[in-house]
């Protein structure tokens, strides 16, 4: 049996050059600059849902950054990952002064950190 020739498959982000930082950050970003979500939309091709998901978790990330909280407390607060944290938390420091920092200050302003947890109905689908 003659062995198997494998052949590597480019990945998405070296084929268009996205580098290092996530789609959910260069989201974030434009709507930093002043774009709307709608035209976020439009240009992405995200649905409004992750659009407006992507801003929430930024807001909670610099709220706790803002509260000095460590970054593995910030990743299991909101819920994503590490890579994540620290991206948001560069979009941060990059835009809570200057231009941008109106923007900034109303994302903080209007967010919660926590959210209710979800309510689960008592021993639903167990049997004892």
């Amino acid at each position: 049996m003659l062995p198997r020739k494998r052949t590597l498959c480019p990945l998405r982000g070296i084929v268009k050059d996205i580098g290092p930082s996530s789609h959910k950050s260069k989201i974030v970003e434009l709507y930093l600059k002043g774009y709307t979500s709608t035209e976020i939309q439009r240009s992405t091709r995200h649905s409004l849902q992750s659009i407006e998901r992507y801003i929430k978790d930024f807001s909670r990330v610099s709220i706790l950054t803002q509260r000095e909280e460590s970054i593995d407390n910030i990743r299991l607060i909101v819920g994503i990952s590490e890579r994540l944290v620290k991206e948001y938390q560069e979009l941060f420091i990059k835009y809570k002064d200057g231009d941008y920092k109106q923007r900034v200050e109303e994302l903080i302003d209007n967010i919660t950190v926590y959210d209710l947890p979800m309510s689960f109905k008592k021993n639903a689908g167990m049997r004892m």
